[in-house]
């Protein structure tokens, strides 16, 4: 009875708190920028239901709010200028739509109180996929997509984690282990291997509207000071070209603020079982320089502490990470309809050593003879100009990116067992230049977007090989690639409830692979020049108010390249094809993520895969690409959420994935039936997340996750396919919120599981199928954040 009586008295209390924040002004700090994502933090801050569902006035320009307002008072600001206004349909929701046409009339009243039984404060204003290239809402997206939201100063350490947050969320999103800035990622189990080569990337990287990879492992940016990130499946080569057969990743970040003086600042530090203590600080700074220029700064460090010792060199914690980045955008909006950001970002990654060990050594050990160090050095500079008008919207986005990734690796058992140590030095440095310009409609019965793209990759790969102190020189690789592509797609309501869009791409490119370091009679010049075409078609069935059905088709495919081969007692080069892949699927959406107790998305895929490109190694050690053959992979997705309760919400998803190479190329033959490496044959991710309302600006919010991945194999062949995978971990977080300061404490890795993530440290022991890259042990980290 006492239980019972306490629950009673929370919930009225949590009834008075709703009531007392509609009746009460409260501190809004919404920045400047398009209304459809201000609406959808207004309705997070206000702790109202608020929908907006026009995508004409999504795309409007808003002023922000700042500082403290009453309700309505605070909507009258945020709609101020943008030809929308609000009406109140019930207590606590509200709905954005056109203003009518009569004079503008501002009216301060109070909202009456609500229900004594209180909605769930969330917000109806649906998401903008800024992916799709069109601004298309979240709940007509006609395709699997998942979208993380981030907010400044989160406090629960997620930027920190870098693209690995990502990974442990989303079960259909999955990367190798080799560590920060080496993984290759692979989307709904498009995956080719799980070595780094000469091929192109099977996801396609984005900031903003920014191409960040090629060919490249991810940089692992770390999404400090970001709004969302957008993960769209299968292949969207109608949309982006070639390289995005397995989805894309584009991150959002927080646009410079026209409006307000501030910023963020958080800082962690944790402590690692079998390990020394990490931290990592990063802070946020905006500056508006008058009505029309804003500029937004962002830096950080992370340092992760090692925790594998070496016990013959006598080191503890020698596989130590420190990564630090800065980040710089100015926004220039000269006039109503024109926005010009101009940006750059550099980061760079310091690991001492790799993560693996091996097998029947003691816990978290490696004897080595050797450091085996790695850096990724990235730079990134941009510009997007951006006019906005009634019917149409032009997107313009010109990029560069440098990109040095140093590779050092044992190699003393090369050739055979030495007295002296030898390492094996790869040495990979990427120009990228990126421009795309399009224009899209802002029709909600007609969408349609087209576009001109351009791209130009130098990719430059030096090796040597032997004393850490005397290398020598290896045959190395030059690989450039040049293409330009016109785009389009469109869309037609053919009913009210059905609809219709097709789209398709031409590509024209210039491949040139050229061998370098080798004598002139042995070079080696490749080149290829050719037409792609990139097709694409959906079809949405709105069937009810909640439910949306859709088909999708979509082909997409990478450049071939030339490649370094053994050949007899040196090395030669060797051309390998061109890939494509035709992707099916099936979707059913119900509810929204953002409004509804209950949402539900579910997808079936199947993909048929032609020319497989994929990075493998020699029974010595070092790497090359080839074409293995032809392959399928189907897949089933489902992710969901439910609210059973007020402030309570339990989430997840699942993914099941079964693959095979089915026509295997005559050197692969006995990799037949075999199915395509690194992607686990089932992926599951569990959520429950419950908050405490202190008072109105202050909360206790609780968070439990679990996450179990499935068994997979490292590679298709002996002896590079031992076993990894099939593990389950958890973590939980607590975190105090009190107006604008947070305070957390989290644990992850709970169970302390010490199972194989990823079979593979050195490609020059692999031979022995020993190595184990095991998860993190169990780390405490406690954080504090603020916004000033």
């Amino acid at each position: 009875m006492k239980f019972a009586f306490g629950l009673a008295s929370a919930a009225l209390a949590c009834a008075g708190v709703a009531r007392t924040a509609h009746a009460e002004s409260r501190h809004y700090n919404i920045p400047a920028g398009a209304l459809g994502e201000a609406v959808i933090r207004f309705g997070d801050e206000a702790g109202i239901n608020i929908g907006l569902t026009d995508p004409v006035l999504a795309t409007q320009r808003t002023q922000g709010v700042h500082g403290r307002h009453s309700l309505s008072g605070a909507l009258h600001i945020l709609l101020k200028d943008t030809g929308a206004e609000y009406r109140e349909v019930a207590p606590h929701t509200v709905r954005i739509i056109t203003a009518l046409p009569r004079p503008a009339r501002i009216v301060e009243r109070r909202f009456p109180e609500a229900s004594k039984q209180p909605s769930i404060p969330t917000s109806t204003a649906d998401i903008v996929v800024t992916a799709s290239k069109n601004q298309t809402l979240l709940s007509q997206f006609p395709g699997s997509v998942s979208i993380i939201r981030l907010h400044a100063a989160s406090g629960d350490g997620t930027a920190q984690k870098g693209t690995s947050a990502l990974v442990q969320q989303l079960p259909i999103l999955s990367a190798t282990g080799l560590g920060s800035g080496r993984d290759k990622l692979f989307i709904r189990g498009i995956a080719d291997s799980s070595f780094n080569g000469t091929t192109q990337s099977t996801v396609a990287q984005y900031w903003g509207d920014a191409r960040l990879t090629y060919n490249a492992p991810d940089p692992n940016l770390l999404p400090y000071d970001v709004r969302q990130v957008e993960v769209i499946e299968g292949p969207q080569g109608t949309l982006y070209g070639n390289g995005a057969i397995g989805g894309i990743i584009r991150v959002v970040p927080n646009a410079p603020d026209f409006g307000r003086l501030g910023g963020t600042v958080e800082g962690r530090v944790s402590t690692t079982q079998h390990s020394g203590l990490s931290n990592d600080v990063a802070g946020t700074l905006n500056v508006p320089l008058g009505d029309a220029l804003a500029m937004r700064a962002t830096a950080y460090r992370v340092l992760d502490a090692g925790y594998i010792d070496d016990p013959v060199r006598g080191l503890t914690g020698i596989n130590r990470d420190v990564t630090m980045g800065a980040r710089l955008t100015a926004r220039w909006h000269p006039d109503a309809r024109w926005t010009i950001d101009v940006g750059g970002i550099l980061q760079n990654i310091d690991s001492a050593d790799g993560n693996y060990v091996l097998q029947g050594s003691p816990d978290l050990t490696r004897s080595s003879r050797i450091a085996q160090p790695f850096g990724n050095k990235y730079l990134l500079g941009f510009v997007t100009a951006t006019r906005t008008g009634t019917s149409d919207t032009l997107t313009s986005t010109t990029s560069i990116v440098r990109h040095s990734i140093l590779s050092n690796y044992d190699a003393t058992d090369y050739n055979a067992p030495t007295v002296q140590p030898e390492v094996f030095q790869k040495d990979e440095e990427i120009t990228e230049l990126a421009h795309e310009t399009r224009l899209f409609g802002n029709s909600e019965t007609h969408p349609w977007v087209i576009g001109l793209s351009g791209l130009y990759d130098i990719d430059r790969v030096t090796r040597a090989l032997g004393s850490p102190t005397a290398l020598t020189p290896l045959t190395g690789l030059r690989n450039q690639v040049g293409e330009l592509a016109l785009f389009g797609e469109y869309g037609a309501t053919i009913t009210p409830s059905l609809h219709l869009s097709f789209g398709g791409r031409v590509t024209a490119s210039r491949a040139l692979g050229i061998l370098t370091g080798v004598p002139s009679a042995n070079a080696m010049e490749i080149a290829r020049t050719q037409v792609r075409v990139s097709p694409s078609a959906t079809l949405r069935w709105d069937a009810r108010p909640k439910v949306t059905l859709y088909a999708r088709v979509a082909q997409g495919a990478r450049a071939g390249g030339l490649a370094i081969v053994p050949s007899g007692t040196g090395y030669a080069g060797q051309e390998f094809e061109d890939d494509s892949l035709l992707s099916a699927e099936l979707g059913a959406r119900y509810g929204r993520e953002t409004s509804d107790p209950f949402w539900l998305n579910a997808a079936l895929s199947f993909t048929r895969w032609s020319s497989i490109q994929a990075d493998l190694l020699q029974a010595n050690g070092l790497p090359y690409t080839t074409n293995i053959g032809d392959g399928y992979v189907n897949g089933f997705e489902m992710r969901g959420g439910w609210s059973p309760l007020l402030h309570l919400t339990l989430s997840g998803a699942v993914f099941l994935n079964r693959s095979a190479l089915y026509a295997p190329t005559a050197t692969f033959s006995s990799a037949r039936g075999v199915s395509l490496p690194n992607i686990a044959k089932a992926g599951v991710y569990a959520r429950l997340g419950y908050t405490i309302p202190l008072s109105v600006e202050s909360k206790v919010s609780i968070d439990v996750t679990s996450r179990y991945v499935g068994p997979s194999h490292l590679g298709i062949v002996e002896p590079f396919d031992p076993a990894q995978g099939n593990y389950l971990t958890d973590s939980a977080r607590i975190r105090l919120n009190w107006g604008r300061y947070g305070a957390s404490v989290s644990v992850e890795n709970l169970s302390n599981v010490r199972s194989n993530q990823f079979a593979f440290g050195n490609p020059f022991g692999i031979n022995s199928e020993n190595q184990v890259t095991p998860l993190r042990p169990r780390t405490i980290r406690f954080g504090l954040d603020g916004r000033f």
